[in-house]
């Protein structure tokens, strides 16, 4: 089946390009390549030979790339008008002129250089036009498959590594079967139905866009089913865009289908379903058109910078959406509200692996912490660490509690002890740590803390990641399909002493990520804020493509929880 990305009509017609048409000699500058040489070997090798940068149609191209294919084909033409050359152009000039429903620019990739070279009358093939098409296709095809992070990109709170992906391999594979080419240009996108649900959602909001956008909700008193205000039926219009049962009209009653609209707005942006439109609300309600199909294009270069294969049992967080889901053959089997890193201490993208949990954990304070967060409590109160159930690890005298100790005098760098907290009701683990080993030492972790779940902004940790259902999260990894651990033998375990590692019996992938724009699997187009401000940073790395610099965001505190947790507003 054709995936549904590709059922786009810029797959199917080019403006009315032919094959035929792609055998035109275009008329370039005198410092470019010449198309009067044809496509000959020596045409192609005398060009990639040639000193200086290699630019076509004021275009510059990649002469070591170019040179890494055609060397061991000894520089024969790809697309020349033999052994289906043309129709292979054909077909990926189709794809750059489809580059934009990926979020990608055509112009990128020269997609109008090519195109401008079969405008007049066919005069045979040419060896500017080659080298425009092989450089096309690889730059193409690297973007959609792996994503457009530059070399050396790194940036703090991000955990995954680049996907490896050799378009010049790729291209000589498609080049030994006729019939794979379109098979090859099909692979390319993330395989995923989560980013093709994504492909599908933006030309609708571009075409908002483009007709002008949809009107601004003024702010104001908070508006109530009920309520007979002018702005309502500005509101209407403008959740009418997006909804099609929202009907646009005049009226000015805030009557029950329009409150059914806005409770299903607020609930596709991660509000409070309340149906009242207060402050947050309208903020959503005005973000435009034109940046919610920017959020999507970020998103899907997301998916493009990630493994092609999640596995058919994994765990995945949306840290932007503060949502855990346990999947099982692309069915969601358990979901959970979680606690993410608050704006200071981000939970990073992680791609990792569930391989144990631990009862009753005890908590190793980091040595950040303790000198932040403790030291200023056990100099204001010389019971703090007894209170809190947290000792002093390697002390010879019997004062684990540190009662006997000058705090006042104990320096803060460097700080001479380690801390641990006890299992207890007050540790923040709680009763259940789920090891996830990583570079960043955070991890996934049950709380003592319940209130934090209900709110609707869930940002409030050190960077790990506090789970709600942390005993139905213990049960199915711990069970995984065997049936030997029960809920009443998981809650007899924890009420025994000690601080087990249960070895899981089959490690299950870990995901950590950040969607601020997703699709569910009902079609509705979810949007998230962007709490770290990571959209605005990719925003910028998409426009220089010139590295990392200033585009680095806070990393996590490692071995996370602060003693207190705190809800950010």
């Amino acid at each position: 089946m054709t995936p549904v990305w590709m059922r786009i009509s810029g797959w199917a017609r080019v403006c009315g390009t032919t094959a035929a048409a792609l055998l035109v000699i275009g008329v370039i500058g005198p410092r470019e390549v010449g198309g009067d040489a044809g496509v000959s070997t020596r045409a192609i090798r005398e060009a990639l030979e040639r000193p200086g940068p290699l630019r076509i149609a004021g275009r510059s191209l990649d002469r070591p790339v170019l040179t890494r294919f055609y060397r061991p084909r000894e520089f024969a033409p790809a697309w020349g008008p033999v052994d289906g050359g043309p129709e292979r152009a054909s077909r990926l000039l189709q794809a750059l002129t489809a580059a934009e429903a990926h979020g990608l620019e055509p112009a990128q990739y020269h997609a109008e250089a090519i195109r401008a070279r079969g405008a007049g009358a066919a005069a045979g093939w040419s060896v500017e036009t080659e080298l425009l098409l092989t450089d096309a296709f690889v730059r193409y095809a690297t973007d959609l498959r792996s994503g457009r992070r530059p070399p050396g990109f790194a940036e703090a709170d991000w955990g995954i590594p680049a996907q490896p992906f050799d378009a010049v391999s790729a291209l000589t594979r498609g080049l030994r079967e006729p019939t794979t080419w379109t098979t090859l240009l099909a692979s390319l996108p993330p395989p995923t139905p989560d980013y093709g649900r994504l492909v599908d959602a933006l030309p609708r909001y571009r075409a908002i866009a483009a007709q002008g956008d949809w009107p601004l909700v003024h702010a104001g008193t908070p508006l109530r089913p009920g309520d007979d205000d002018a702005r309502v039926a500005v509101l209407r219009t403008r959740l009418a865009a997006e909804d099609e049962r929202v009907a646009p009209g005049l009226e000015t009653r805030y009557d029950g289908q329009l409150e059914d609209g806005v409770r299903r707005f607020q609930s596709r942006h991660g509000l409070p379903a309340d149906g009242i439109v207060g402050r947050a609300t309208v903020r959503s309600l005005n973000v435009s058109a034109a940046d919610r199909a920017q959020q999507i294009t970020l998103n899907l270069e997301r998916w493009r910078w990630l493994p092609r294969d999640f596995g058919r049992h994994y765990v995945v967080v949306n840290v932007a959406d503060a949502m855990l889901h346990v999947v099982l053959d692309g069915q969601t089997v358990l979901a959970s509200r979680v606690v993410v890193g608050d704006v200071r201490h981000a939970t990073p993208v992680v791609r990792t692996r569930m391989d144990a949990i631990i009862l009753n954990p005890r908590w190793s304070v980091p040595t950040s912490i303790a000198v932040a967060e403790i030291l200023p409590r056990i100099r204001e109160n010389a019971r703090y660490l007894a209170e809190n159930h947290m000792v002093i690890l390697e002390r010879r005298e019997s004062d684990p509690f540190g009662l006997k100790i000058d705090w006042a005098t104990i320096p803060s760098d460097p700080f001479p002890f380690r801390l641990q907290q006890e299992p207890g009701p007050d540790n923040p683990l709680g009763r259940i740590k789920f090891d996830i080993p990583n570079r960043f030492d955070v991890y996934i972790h049950d709380t003592p803390s319940r209130s934090l779940f209900m709110r609707p902004v869930r940002t409030a940790s050190h960077g790990c990641i506090r789970v709600e259902r942390a005993d139905d999260l213990a049960l199915h990894v711990l069970t995984d399909g065997t049936g030997r651990w029960t809920k009443r033998r998981l809650e007899e375990a924890i009420a025994s002493p000690g601080s087990p590692r249960i070895a899981l019996a089959r490690p299950l992938p870990v995901y950590i990520l950040y969607w601020t724009a997703f699709v569910d699997p009902d079609g509705a187009v979810q949007f998230r804020d962007d709490v770290y401000g990571r959209d605005r940073r990719l925003a910028d790395l998409l426009a220089s493509r010139v590295g990392s610099a200033g585009l680095t965001a806070p990393a996590p505190v490692g071995g996370c929880p602060p003693p207190e947790q705190k809800a950010a507003r």
